[in-house]
Order: structure tokens, then C-alpha cells, then sequence
């Protein structure tokens, strides 16, 4: 079955979706420093922005965006019980780029947290990079802000994991022809 997911997940192409729980929060949720996964949860993706932490965390049933900053403040974007506000996608070019991304959808905000490897054919061949991009708009027509994580963070093996956490039929339903998000950020 992770055979199968490996195939699936990274060929996936975002979508656009509604509908999602958030909680803004002045304070860490109870038993977790912000933006870090619970006990409970698997890490997917986690990157210290320096002044902000992002993770995106996945448990049996769900995934969860969490980005904090310095000063406390949390958003939390949890998948509702369809998944229609997650998206996964992925992009292979001739040349050897790949990417996988995962996106969060609150409203019209769009939160695109991305993994990348550029293959050998490509003038950096072997870089690794990740990070945030969230875009504003109901065709995410603005970019509000594009982290780039410090680091060598990566997805996570629980990436692959994702699938099995979703509610039947949401890779089916997740399938695209293009649109805004079926790009390299």
C-alpha cells in the first residue's frame, strides 16, 4: 500500500477547496509548544523560521497546519471531516525538479508548504529546499508572504502516511487538471 501512495501522492495536483476549523490563539495549544506536533501526532514537515515555527503535524484521522510566531501567537488550520480544505500536488520537469506540496485552505487564505529536489540536469543539481508560501484570494491571485525554511527541512515519511489518514475517496476527489496552485514555488 505505501507503494501505491508514493505513486499517488506526489502526483497529485492542488485544488481549490473550502471549509476548514481554524483557531487563532494567543497562547501554545494545552500540552504543545507552539507549532509543534502533539504527542499524539506525526510530523510531516516542521521548519524554525527564526521567528515563527511551522509544522504540519498528522494523526489518525486528520492533518494540521501550525505556524506561531515568537511572540505566541498561533493559527491552527485542521482538515475538516471531508478534507475538502487539503490539497497535495507535485511537480516533475524534465530537467529533474521535483516537488511535493501540501496545501491548507481557510476561506480565500491559501497555505502552500512546499519540499523540492533538483535533480541532475539542473544547474544546482541536489539542492534541497523547502518552505511556506501562503497566497491571498479566492484564485490566490496575491502573494502574502513566502517563507523560505533556513534549514535542509524535508517532508517527513509520514508524508506518504497522509492518504491513510483521509476519509475515503479524498485522493479521487483530489485529482486536478491545473489551476492556480499546479505550480513551482
Amino acid at each position: 500500500m505505501i507503494g501505491l501512495k508514493r505513486l499517488l501522492l506526489p502526483g497529485l495536483v492542488f485544488l481549490q477547496g473550502c471549509g476548514v476549523v481554524t483557531q487563532q490563539s494567543s497562547t501554545p495549544p494545552s500540552g504543545s509548544m507552539a507549532g509543534t506536533c502533539l504527542p499524539t501526532q506525526r510530523v510531516v514537515y516542521e521548519c524554525d523560521f527564526g521567528e515563527r515555527m511551522v509544522s504540519v503535524c498528522l494523526s489518525e484521522t486528520g492533518i494540521q497546519y501550525r505556524d506561531s510566531s515568537n511572540e505566541g501567537a498561533a493559527t491552527i488550520i485542521s482538515s475538516d471531516a471531508s478534507w475538502k480544505n487539503i490539497h497535495t500536488g507535485g511537480n516533475r520537469s524534465q530537467g529533474g525538479l521535483n516537488q511535493e506540496r501540501i496545501r491548507f485552505t481557510d476561506d480565500d487564505w491559501h497555505y502552500v508548504v512546499h519540499d523540492d529536489y533538483v535533480g541532475e540536469l539542473n544547474e544546482y543539481a541536489g539542492r534541497r529546499s523547502s518552505g511556506v508560501v501562503i497566497l491571498h484570494g479566492s484564485s490566490a491571485e496575491d502573494f502574502s508572504e513566502v517563507l523560505d525554511c533556513p534549514s535542509a527541512s524535508s517532508f517527513e515519511e509520514a508524508f506518504f502516511d497522509v492518504p491513510a489518514s483521509a476519509p475515503d475517496g479524498w485522493i479521487e476527489r483530489s485529482l486536478d487538471d491545473g489551476g492556480p496552485y499546479n505550480a513551482i514555488y
